[in-house]
């Protein structure tokens, strides 16, 4: 891979490390919204209190695991991007690295 490959190898995974951190941001509040409703919708049925329990616990779980999917592909874009420094570094001391200029951030 070229050191113009690489260049721009490191913006695209931080594009997509942004992406990541949102949707990780929005599975968690959407679990919230989730588990809001159907607390509502549990308090005016005629189900068992323990079925409400067990979906509740289903959507926040399957939220949890979206959302620390997205944590940890964040975290290996990061690593990549290092690794990908650290070799455009290796083999050309004195070569301009982009910086990163989107200043979101969640995690």
């Amino acid at each position: 891979m070229t050191i113009e490959e690489k260049k721009a190898r490191i913006s695209q995974l931080r594009r997509g490390k942004k992406n990541f951190e949102q949707s990780a941001f929005i599975s968690i509040a959407a679990a919230c919204f989730v588990v809001y409703e159907i607390y509502q919708a549990a308090s005016s049925n005629d189900r068992p209190e323990w079925y409400f329990y067990l979906l509740m616990g289903a959507v926040t779980a399957a939220m949890a695991g979206i959302a620390f999917w997205n944590y940890r592909k964040s975290k290996r874009a990061s690593a990549e991007v290092e690794k990908l420094i650290a070799e455009i570094k290796a083999e050309n001391p004195g070569e301009q690295i982009p910086q990163d200029t989107d200043q979101r951030r969640f995690f």
